[in-house]
């Protein structure tokens, strides 16, 4: 059925928001700018502490409604709350960090219209940093798999019917209220794939997830997993083991020993014979160690343990969680935290900020630009190699575009793009001629790094460097001793992005040791010479 009928039916988004300034325009603007017109937005503000509630006070549409708690409730009565005020057909829910698609709402109608046997429909998802790289599509279900993990995003739309049949969210399965919801769902109504991604899901360092870590999630989906179980919990068991005892090595990698011993004890009772398990095993001789023994023992114990694990003997490696034909995550750990590259591009952006002035290009958008340019800028420039970025400014190929005007920017910002350009010396000789005389170009590329998907089957992926090819590259224009070339990263840190763990889960001194065999980031700070040297 064609939703763009004369009265297409009412679709219903609620928006709760805390503490979401940073990215809220962002979340509000995907949704009133859908091409499906017929939306009411509901936007619940859970005690803001920040300008939330002026942002959305600046907008002038009526298809907003505000709606402000006294006190600070958390997620699941925030949506409780915004569903109470909804009028829609159709019902869904955001974050004020992430955003729509400009047709998700319209191709989730169009679904449901065309299918009215299924309630729910879902989507795929991107996943984005804090600067809106994508960095990875992520294929969610199969729906068969909903029992064992959430594999569900942020993208869906359900019928009245679902929410009048299942009820309001869950408010004592906080970190969980989705999967908890989900499942309830899926055992009245038939919940359907659309297998595009519709939906842009961002990783940064305040939202839920990151500020609440591995270990509170995890419980807390296994806590509605054992709920949903009811009598069928002993039949699952063996499942519900599992995710305490991830539970338990996330508390104890936090140093949260209570939380990490409740939940040991927990998988055990569920499954004694998870003792047989090797993991199961280290996770309790750990336990008991720091319960019994001495803090400055297991200190040692602890030095000892890392001295002796630098040079195991044959057979003594401990794979771990490493002994897998399939990465921990294919989207350079966005699902999980903060990627690991990102946590170098921005050591070395803030190192060189005091660059980052006057008119200012940068590629893809200008978020690092304005983050560490601020009020030093005073132009800025977007470029992309192709129309459809709306945040471009500029629309060219470096390797093969004379229609950028020469000595035009005090600076360039150049994160993760030459690896993508086949020509990278006609694209760094691009850089050199737009640069004004004195400028500063800050480039970064990629060393060591899986392909990157996304871009590979847009534009193609097709170099990865060492800070020696880096150094020839650019040596090849400006100057010698205007170019400064580094390299970031150790063999921990490499292996780690390439399963796609984030930051988080690195120690400080891990991520910031470097080694020079395991280059994962190169980066260039390279000056355009002024005319008169």
């Amino acid at each position: 059925m064609n939703t763009f009928d004369e009265k297409p039916k009412l679709v219903s988004i609620v928006l709760p928001v805390y503490n979401g300034a940073r990215f809220l325009n962002q979340s509000i603007d995907s949704c009133l700018q859908q091409t499906y017109r017929n939306i009411e937005l509901i936007v619940v503000d859970d005690r803001s502490e920040d300008n939330s509630v002026d942002i959305v006070k600046s907008y002038n549409d009526d298809r907003i409604k505000l709606i402000r708690h006294q006190i600070n409730r958390k997620l699941p009565a925030a949506l409780n709350t915004g569903f109470q005020y909804t009028s829609g057909v159709y019902l869904t829910w955001t974050s004020h960090d992430n955003y729509y698609a400009p047709t998700a709402i319209a191709e989730m109608v169009n679904f449901l219209e065309e299918n009215p046997h299924i309630h729910f429909v879902f989507t795929d998802d991107y996943y984005v940093d804090e600067a809106d790289q994508i960095l990875g599509v992520v294929k969610r279900g199969p729906i068969e798999q909903l029992a064992a993990v959430s594999c569900l995003g942020g993208g869906f739309l359900y019928t009245r019917s679902v929410y009048e049949k299942v009820g309001p969210y869950n408010e004592r399965a906080f970190l969980a209220e989705d999967y908890d919801y989900w499942l309830r769902v899926s055992a009245h109504f038939t919940l359907a794939h659309l297998g595009r991604p519709l939906f842009y899901y961002r990783q940064h360092p305040e939202s839920l997830t990151s500020r609440y870590g591995g270990g509170e999630t995890i419980e807390a989906a296994v806590a509605v997993q054992r709920q949903v179980s009811g009598k069928n919990l002993w039949r699952n068991r063996v499942l519900l083991s599992q995710g305490h005892l991830k539970a338990a090595s996330a508390f104890y990698e936090t140093n949260r020993l209570t939380s990490a011993a409740r939940n040991t004890l927990s998988g055990i009772a569920l499954n004694p014979k998870c003792l047989l398990n090797r993991r199961a095993q280290f996770l309790v001789a750990r336990l008991l160690a720091k319960a019994v023994l001495p803090k400055p023992i297991c200190r040692w114990i602890s030095a000892q343990q890392r001295r002796l694990n630098c040079w195991p003997p044959v057979g003594w490696v401990q794979f771990g969680s490493f002994r897998r034909l399939q990465p921990v995550s294919r989207v350079f750990g966005l699902d999980r935290g903060q990627c690991i590259d990102r946590y170098y591009i921005e050591s070395f952006l803030g190192r060189c900020a005091q660059d980052i002035r006057g008119s200012v290009l940068e590629v893809g958008n200008n978020a690092y630009t304005m983050r560490y340019g601020g009020a030093r800028v005073t132009q800025s420039d977007v470029l992309h190699v192709k129309e459809d970025n709306p945040r471009a400014t500029i629309v060219a190929d470096l390797s093969s575009s004379n229609s950028i005007p020469s000595n035009n920017f005090d600076c360039i910002i150049l994160t993760q793009t030459l690896q993508f350009i086949y020509d990278s010396r006609a694209a760094v000789r691009t850089l050199h001629r737009i640069l004004k005389p004195g400028g500063v170009l800050l480039a970064t590329m990629s060393g060591i790094s899986q392909i990157s998907r996304y871009d590979m089957d847009r534009w193609g992926e097709y170099w990865r460097f060492t800070s020696l090819s880096a150094r020839r590259l650019f040596e090849e224009v400006f100057l010698p001793a205007d170019v400064t070339v580094r390299s970031y990263g150790n063999v921990l840190a490499a292996n780690a992005f390439l399963h796609g763990l984030a930051t988080e889960e690195l120690r400080q001194e891990e991520l910031d040791y470097d080694d020079a065999d395991y280059e994962l980031l190169i980066t260039v700070r390279a000056v355009k010479a002024k005319e008169n040297s």
